[in-house]
């Protein structure tokens, strides 16, 4: 026999619904915290480049300004000291004084040199440095906004430790022709009020080629060669009057962090959210499978009662119980011992397993009543039907009298919990069967199963009520049917059971065309045997002619007695009359056999027998045939003595 295992196909769809539910939940709230995830990226992506932006755009101009103020400073030095209409470009001592003096009240200033008109030598310095300029002329761009002004490349300045951008400005005389150049240094250290945020990595200064002019990191301005690490974005933006371009840049490193500072709060959310999620499908299904079971359960004891109470023979029913139980009940194992009628053993009554080895182990099993019988006196069931307690669940690893006989059944180790419920009966003191149940699962008896388990044997408990009442209902009506149709001491049918035979026979004659032969038999001499040695003795000469007349008749022959010593028989079947003389001839000899009475005597008696005829198309009714009858057997008996046989017809000897 197969056990379930698992639940029927419609249980497992709500199980799988129930699972797709959470599944779908799980996967809308991983959609969302990816969607918020991926907006969470591009916002931050916007954030760093807004940031940038402004960052940037901050920079620029806080460059621009700063150079522009550098220029304006050579155009009033340019203005105030040199006087263009001498054309003479070496300042007077004053002025070289005014110069220092300006110097040093301006510390952005690191020097102020001459250049001559090609722009490759210096012709004057304030401070000193060899004749050619560290930037010369072909290396100088001049603004589109300001032709005048001039820009060179970047360069590292010892004297100042830093790193210098070059600028000069054109000397010019009123019609334009170039007398030389003023220039001065820009040092890039001093842009220090430069902000960036943390996150973002470092301003690049590059050319409109593109190439690096300097870098701003650490709070510094750094080589153009200064490696950078690689970034994943950047915002340029045109410093404003000059041919550079500002680069704010950001890596992938400070968007993770940022990414990460917001979200993994969010992620714990989700997290938990998804835990909680799984918690509650764990949950649900537990549930859910508890409650389907319980479905199930209800089912299986419907279906007992049902089935069982359809059933009329306890065996079918034990035999239908344990089947339910296993297939059902997920128990790989159940049968039933009933008591044997005079010895101390239970007998097996009926075994379900979902394993033939399993079933034929459990058959062999033979629980015992004695407790000093081990291990059989010690097993479950013997327990129940002892303690008329439910037994269990226990673990046959517990019980010593349990391992005992698994080592004698190899089949037995399977089992790993039983439980032992006696089955009642009416109002019977004693359990008339012990129903036990075996699985190979540790927590198999839940609650609800245990619950079950005792409704499905009250369930047969009743089903056998019935039954016995039900048999003592058709026994007492058997009883009663016998008394009303069947004489008590001969155990022949009576007056009443005759009439119905009479009118059905005589029926049956019609069809078939044949003769009904009524004999009204009447015993010689009966009444010396009970004056002579007692009723009790007539009693048995009756009983013995009960047991003698129907062995001689034909099986579709019917003998009934009236009363006294008088008997009728029909005789059905008939061809012709003369067919009626062999049967006639056989009760006349079993009649006349001796009697052995239970005194040790033996009797020996005789019959008058009178017959009726029913033919086909008869006219008589069934009390006119026992009323011919019962003339021919009188004239029978006034003649007996001068008679040539037992019997005498009607219509022929009593006519004559």
């Amino acid at each position: 026999m197969k056990k379930t295992r698992s639940l029927a196909q419609s249980d497992r769809r709500i199980l799988w619904g129930a699972q797709a539910f959470f599944v779908i939940l799980v996967l809308l709230l991983a959609g969302a915290a990816l969607w918020q995830a991926i907006d969470l990226q591009q916002s931050i992506q916007a954030n760093f480049a807004n940031r940038a932006r402004l960052t940037a755009q901050q920079t620029a101009n806080a460059v621009a300004s700063a150079i522009d103020v550098h220029f304006r400073d050579l155009q009033f030095l340019k203005n105030s000291f040199f006087d263009l209409r001498t054309r003479g470009l070496l300042p007077s001592a004053q002025v070289l004084s005014t110069f220092t003096a300006f110097q040093r009240t301006h510390p952005n200033i690191p020097a102020i040199n001459i250049q001559d008109p090609s722009g490759n030598r210096i012709i004057w310095s304030s401070r000193k440095q060899p004749a050619t300029p560290l930037t010369l002329e072909k290396d100088f761009t001049p603004l589109p906004q300001h032709p005048g002004r001039l820009i060179g490349k970047t360069s590292y300045a010892r004297y100042a430790n830093a790193w210098v951008l070059t600028m000069r400005q054109r000397i010019e005389d009123n019609e334009g022709h170039v007398l030389g150049f003023i220039g001065s240094p820009f040092l890039l250290s001093s842009l220090n009020t430069i902000y960036i945020p943390t996150d973002l990595q470092s301003i690049l200064l590059t050319n409109s080629s593109n190439q690096a002019i300097s870098v701003w990191q650490d709070g510094h301005w750094a080589p153009p060669d200064t490696r950078l690490p690689a970034s994943v974005g950047e915002i340029t933006v045109p410093v404003p009057g000059y041919p550079w371009v500002l680069h704010v840049q950001w890596t992938a490193a400070a968007m993770h962090h940022a990414f990460w500072r917001v979200e993994r709060v969010r992620l714990a959310i989700i997290l938990t959210a998804l835990l909680f999620l799984v918690v509650m499908d764990v949950f649900t299904q537990k549930v859910l499978r508890q409650l389907l079971r319980l479905r199930q359960y209800q089912a299986a004891a419907l279906l007992a009662q049902q089935d069982i109470q359809r059933l009329n023979e306890p065996q079918a029913m034990y035999q239908q119980l344990v089947g339910i139980v296993v297939t059902q009940t997920e128990a790989i194992g159940a049968f039933i011992v009933v008591p044997e009628a005079g010895s101390e053993w239970l007998r097996y009554a009926a075994a379900a397993a979902d394993e033939p080895a399993l079933q034929a182990a459990m058959e062999q099993l033979t629980p015992s009543r004695d407790p000093s019988h081990f291990p059989y006196g010690d097993m479950l069931p013997s327990r129940a039907f002892r303690e008329k307690t439910t037994q269990g669940p226990v673990n046959p690893h517990q019980s010593p009298a349990m391992m005992a006989v698994q080592k004698q059944h190899a089949a037995l180790s399977r089992i790993q919990s039983v439980m032992a419920f006696p089955i009642f009966v009416c109002e019977d003191p004693e359990p008339s069967a012990v129903l036990v149940i075996e699985s190979d699962l540790p927590e198999h008896f839940t609650q609800p199963l245990r619950q079950l388990l005792e409704q499905l044997a009250n369930t047969l408990g009743l089903a056998l009520t019935q039954w016995r009442h039900h048999r003592e209902l058709v026994e007492a009506g058997a009883e009663i049917h016998k008394m009303a149709f069947y004489d008590p001491l001969t155990g022949l049918p009576n007056r009443r059971l005759l009439e119905c035979h009479l009118e059905q026979d005589m029926a049956r004659a019609e069809r078939h065309n044949k003769l009904l032969a009524v004999c009204m038999l009447d015993l010689d001499d009966f009444k010396p045997i009970n004056d002579t040695y007692g009723h009790e003795a007539g009693d048995e000469v009756l009983v013995a002619m009960g047991q003698r007349l129907p062995k001689s008749l034909r099986k579709s022959d019917f003998v009934a007695r009236l009363g006294g010593d008088e008997f009728v028989l029909l005789v059905d079947e008939l061809a012709s009359q003369d067919d009626l003389a062999q049967v006639l001839t056989n009760i006349e000899d079993a009649i006349s056999a001796p009697i052995a009475l239970s005194n040790g005597k033996t009797v020996q008696i005789r019959a008058s027998i009178g017959v009726a005829f029913h033919p086909p198309g008869g006219k008589e009714t069934p009390s006119q045939l026992l009323r011919f009858a019962d003339q021919a057997l009188y004239e029978n008996k006034a003649n007996k003595d001068n008679r040539e046989k037992s019997w005498v017809l009607f219509r022929s000897e009593v006519q004559k």
